[in-house]
Parts: structure tokens; sequence; C-alpha cells
């Protein structure tokens, strides 16, 4: 059937089909496994939940960033996925900055980077380099995280951990280590970095205020989530 929506979308030059393929099977608890993710890499897909589902029925969640990447990176280039969630930027970085290459992942959550380390090592990724901490503007340990930052979700969604979802009356997943990108890469002593994406659910303030003197020296690219709802809850 996914198959079936490709081709059709392919045919009149539409999403339609996939959209609807994705809407119809919206509640399927089923796990699939596919293996042409970004032409050739395998990707296992919960297709219940809300960003696995469009991979699997669509090919890509983030199609623009997917497009983008495209023109952006050449081989050789580091590349930071900040909140990398199950490796779908991770792996498209990958893909194009090649062997020598590197990319650095940074997910704190323990179920989510579970299976971001299995995608990563079943496709020997090698250039790839999991980070279990979260990005922000100071140093911390046993920082609570949570489910999401206080949004109405309909969807199972498990990429909406956030910093700021104590307020809303949410016990915390679990408590992890937060640091700086300038302290994180003055351990690293990286050459380059040369593209940075962050969607943490509210912190990306607070990861850009702790990345001043890395930008001020690579000068990288940045790809970046702004979005009013956890902005706000995040106090700016």
């Amino acid at each position: 059937v996914r198959e079936v929506g490709f081709l059709l979308s392919e045919k009149i030059d539409s999403n339609l089909p996939e959209s609807i393929l994705r809407r119809l099977f919206r509640h399927a608890k089923i796990t699939a496994r596919v293996s042409d993710f970004d032409g050739n890499l395998t990707m296992s897909l919960l297709l219940s939940e809300h960003m696995q589902r469009r991979i699997f029925w669509m090919g890509y969640y983030s199609q623009d960033i997917a497009h983008l990447l495209n023109h952006l990176l050449k081989p050789g280039m580091v590349v930071l996925d900040v909140g990398a969630n199950i490796g779908e930027i991770t792996m498209l970085a990958a893909q194009r900055v090649r062997p020598e290459g590197r990319v650095f992942s940074f997910e704190p959550m323990d179920e989510i980077s579970k299976q971001l380390e299995w995608h990563i090592k079943t496709n020997q990724l090698h250039q790839v380099s999991i980070q279990k901490i979260a990005l922000g503007e100071t140093i911390a340990d046993n920082i609570p995280i949570y489910l999401s930052c206080g949004q109405v979700i309909e969807d199972e969604n498990g990429g909406l951990g956030s910093l700021y979802g104590g307020n809303q009356g949410q016990n915390p997943v679990q408590h992890i280590t937060v640091t700086t990108l300038d302290d994180w890469q003055s351990k690293q002593h990286l050459e380059r970095i040369d593209l940075i994406k962050i969607d943490i659910e509210g912190a990306e303030l607070a990861c850009l205020k702790g990345a001043k003197k890395s930008i001020q020296q690579y000068r990288p690219k940045i790809i970046i989530e702004i979005q009013d709802f956890s902005s706000a809850r995040a106090g700016y």
C-alpha cells in the first residue's frame, strides 16, 4: 500500500495520496521496517507515532530540510543535530557528509536515544557520534525533562520532550545533563562546524546563548525551529 501511495503521488505530482494513507492508518499499532529511507537507509518506524508515521507514508518528516541539506552539505563537513530524535536529520546529514565528515547527534531522552542508536548502528554510519546530553545556556546535572511543554497532542508524539513542562503539572520523564555548546566544543577541539540544526521545544534561545563563541568562531549555517507556543513556555 505504501509503494502504491508513492507511485500515485509521483504520477499526479502531489503528496495527496500519501497524506490520505497517513491519515487512514494513523492508529495502526504496528512497527514497520523500511530500507529505502533517503534512498537506501533502514529505519524501524512505529506507525501510530506522529513523526515516524509521516516518514513511513510520505518518505520524510522534514522534506524541506532534506532538500535544503542537498544544497548546504558536502563531503567532509561537520554537522551538529541538536534534538536528534530518532535520527532523521542525523541520517540525512551523514549521507551527505560521507564517511570523511562528522555528525554529532544530541538526544538526551533514553527511549528515543535507543532508537537513534539502533538506526546509526544498523546503517553503519560510523561518522555519527551520539551525545546523550542536552544543550542550553548553563551547565547543570539532574535537570528534569518532560514529555512536552504543554502542547495539546492528538497523536502519539515522542518528539516533544522539553525542559519546560514542569509548570504544566507534568511529572518528569527522567533527569538529564545539560551543558553549553561552547563548553562541549572546548573538549572536542573540532577544526570546523559547518551546520547546526536546533529543534528542542523551547530551549532554542538558551542553546544559542550557550553557543556564542562557537558560532563566532565557525560561522556555521543554522537551521532552527522558532515556535510561538514553546518559546512562550520557556519565557521569551
